[in-house]
């Protein structure tokens, strides 16, 4: 592809991401094409997630939201918040990862209420699924940091030993996703409610 299929590619994502976020404000809530894999297995490149507009203080610990960095919307999990100066940042990190990464808490747009995958739906907004994603964030987040301290200690021994873990710990979490997607379809389907 020429730089310029490539410049105007990336324009017309952008301007379909302004009118997506445009719906967003005007409905309350819309539903977004995920594109990549960071959020895989639970989001998957393919599925759709319905996005509730939601402002920082709407937004819980282990939520999935959805958030603006430049010209793309990240669907990423939320995982604590610290003040910079006046900002507030939000931790975020894809499921995938394992690098917690800081944006300001002003760049959400909102919060995923549900995924849905081949025309089934993952209701993620019921209170069951919201622990049990919540237990999952837990897990994320202690591995991470887990994984983060080892890659900056002062030993070269745990330097070595944080990379081959993290690849581990990445399989044991898609592993747990794999094994909580039943419950959360199980949920979707006891506690029906409009998710349209």
């Amino acid at each position: 592809m020429t730089q310029q299929g490539r410049t105007s590619g990336y324009v017309s994502r952008a301007v379909a991401n302004d009118l997506w976020l445009e719906l967003l404000e005007r409905n309350g809530k819309g539903w977004l094409p995920v594109l990549t894999s960071s959020m895989a297995p639970l989001i998957r490149p393919g599925d759709e997630v319905l996005v509730s507009r939601s402002t920082p203080r709407d937004v819980c610990f282990g939520d999935i939201v959805v958030f603006r960095r430049n010209n793309d919307l990240i669907v990423h999990r939320a995982l604590g918040t610290r003040r910079r100066g006046e900002d507030t940042m939000l931790l975020e990190k894809g499921d995938t990862g394992m690098d917690l990464s800081p944006v300001s808490a002003s760049s959400v747009v909102g919060r995923v209420i549900s995924v849905r995958r081949h025309g089934k739906p993952i209701n993620l907004s019921l209170r069951p699924s919201r622990s049990v994603n919540q237990l999952m964030s837990v897990w994320i987040l202690a591995t991470a940091l887990g994984i983060g301290w080892l890659k900056s200690s002062r030993f070269r021994l745990l330097r070595i030993v944080a990379s081959p873990l993290a690849q581990a710990m990445t399989l044991v979490t898609n592993a747990l996703v794999r094994t909580c997607l039943p419950f959360w379809y199980l949920f979707s389907l006891a506690y029906r409610e409009d998710t349209a």
